[in-house]
């Protein structure tokens, strides 16, 4: 387990590991300490973190209620990720970086959705960066960091960053945001192509009166693909917004939109939040308030 093959040659056995980093951790590594009694995990190593990934696809409560806290910088790159999952834990759990880098991070899908670091999860996520991000072959509800999301996100810096997908939801931090607020988020030198892309998150859903707090995108190309014939929707911040939202100190600089397979539209700060910020409200509301750094905004609905 853990090898995808072994060959003879001159006599000397290669053995060539697998290419996906949980078919390579079959048993607990160093780098991976839980502590039940104090529901506390700590990671120090790529094989710990891909130890927790590995026992999150098929127990969504193997650290329900935990703390789980990075011990040291991260390389991700001999392999590829498959998501950590925490989609209905009974109790939240929540990740700390505590400050550290988690580089090189990986993802090959085919028309997959939630081809993120973190996939499809209840959980609060904050205190590191994400420097070197490649993500090809995603469907949609896709970001860096995680792809659905009911929790806060905090402190979280994505750098380098390459995210192509074919379908929409698609953030430089999180394709779907459904609960919880975002703090002291920042995107940088990234890329991020699909329906409805966003600098830090592609779709507001579901739950309103959260605030955006601090967050900024800086030097980023969003590339909307224009899916099925569709308004153009992006947003430097936010693509979609589907219930009320408050920004506080949130901003970009040097974006760069671009429609279609058409050359840049326009750049700068013209889509400063979000150019369609109703786009498929849920319910019948006819209008959406956005309040940015006090001020009042009310929005016609995009149907």
């Amino acid at each position: 387990p853990g090898y995808k093959g072994f060959e003879i040659s001159d006599g000397i056995w290669n053995i060539a590991l697998s290419d996906y980093w949980i078919e390579r951790v079959v048993v607990e590594p160093d780098g991976f300490v839980k502590d039940d009694a104090s529901k506390k995990i700590r990671i120090s190593t790529p094989e710990g973190l891909a130890w927790l990934s590995r026992n999150t696809q098929t127990n969504s409560n193997y650290c329900a209620g935990y703390t789980i806290s990075l011990e040291d910088n991260i390389d991700l790159g001999v392999a590829y990720w498959t998501p950590i999952k925490m989609w209905h834990p009974e109790n939240k759990p929540t990740f700390d970086g505590q400050g550290h880098t988690i580089s090189n991070l990986k993802l090959k899908g085919s028309s997959t959705n939630d081809l993120s670091l973190f996939g499809s999860c209840v959980m609060n996520i904050k205190n590191f960066i994400l420097d070197g991000v490649t993500i090809t072959g995603a469907n949609g509800y896709t970001g860096a960091v995680v792809g659905h999301l009911y929790g806060d996100l905090e402190k979280i810096t994505v750098k380098n960053a390459n995210i192509s997908a074919g379908y929409w939801g698609i953030g430089g931090i999180v394709g779907f945001h459904n609960s919880g607020n975002m703090t002291d988020c920042h995107v940088i030198d990234s890329q991020i192509k699909g329906w409805c892309p966003g600098g830090l998150t592609g779709v507001y859903n579901e739950t309103g009166g959260r605030v955006y707090t601090n967050c900024s995108a800086d030097n980023v190309i969003l590339h909307d693909t224009f899916l099925y014939g569709a308004p153009y929707l992006y947003g430097s911040i936010i693509a979609v917004v589907n219930y009320p939202i408050e920004f506080v100190s949130c901003s970009s600089s040097n974006m760069t939109y671009e429609f279609g397979s058409s050359a840049t539209y326009h750049s700068g700060d013209e889509g400063r939040y979000s150019t369609a910020p109703a786009h498929r409200l849920f319910g019948d509301a006819s209008e959406l308030e956005i309040i940015i750094d006090g001020e009042t905004f009310v929005q016609p609905v995009q149907q």
